[in-house]
C-alpha cells in the first residue's frame, strides 16, 4: 500500500511496520513535493549528525561572499549585508542549486556560478539553451549547466584542475545531470 510521506517526522519506521502489521501487506511511503516530510527527516538526521560531530551550522543564513585564504582555507561574509559575520572555514561543500537556488545565474551573455565565479559548463550559444517543445523527452541543454568536478568532486578551474584544494560541490549545481 502507497501513502503519501506524512507519517511524520519522527520514528515514522515504526509507523510503517505497525500499518504493515495492522493491513497485513507492505506499506511504502510516496514522496511528495518540497518541502516533504522525508526531505525534513533527511534534514534532521544530517544537522543532528554535524552537530554531534562539532560542526558549526550557520542555519537560515546565506553567504554573501567568500574570499579564499592563501593558507587553502576560506574566509565567508555569512548573514545579511547588513548584519554579516566573518566565517573562517578549512573547506567549504558548494552545494547553492542552480537557478532556482541562485547558484547559478544567467544573462543575456551566458550562465555563471555566482558565488565563487567557477567556469560553468554550459551550451556554448544562448540560442541552444531550450529546445522548441517545453516538455521535450531530451530536456534543455541549459539544465545540463553545472560546475564541471574531478573524481572528489572538487570544481575545475580553467585549466581542467581543482579551482581551490579545499572546495567541493554537490547536488544540482553539478553538470551534466537535469
Amino acid at each position: 500500500v502507497g501513502v503519501p510521506a506524512i507519517l511524520g517526522l519522527a520514528d515514522a519506521d515504526q509507523v510503517v511496520m505497525d500499518l504493515e502489521n495492522q493491513l497485513g501487506t507492505a506499506v511504502f511511503e510516496i514522496p511528495t513535493g518540497p518541502p516533504s516530510v522525508p526531505g525534513l527527516r533527511l534534514f534532521v538526521a544530517f544537522t543532528g549528525q554535524l552537530t554531534l560531530n562539532g560542526v558549526k551550522q550557520l542555519l537560515g543564513n546565506h553567504v554573501q561572499a567568500v574570499k579564499p585564504q592563501p593558507t587553502g582555507g576560506f574566509l565567508l561574509e555569512v548573514g545579511s549585508s547588513l548584519a554579516g559575520q566573518m566565517v573562517r572555514s578549512q573547506g567549504v561543500i558548494l552545494a547553492t542549486g542552480r537557478f532556482l537556488g541562485n547558484g547559478l545565474k544567467a544573462d543575456r551573455h551566458g550562465i555563471r556560478e555566482a558565488l565563487f565565479d567557477l567556469p560553468v559548463f554550459q551550451p556554448q550559444e544562448r540560442s541552444s539553451w531550450h529546445r522548441m517543445e517545453f516538455f521535450d523527452v531530451q530536456g534543455h541543454p541549459a539544465n545540463q549547466a553545472g560546475l564541471e568536478v574531478d573524481q572528489t568532486f572538487r570544481p575545475l578551474g580553467g585549466t581542467d584542475c581543482p579551482a581551490f584544494e579545499r572546495l567541493y560541490a554537490a547536488g544540482s549545481i553539478l553538470a551534466h545531470q537535469d
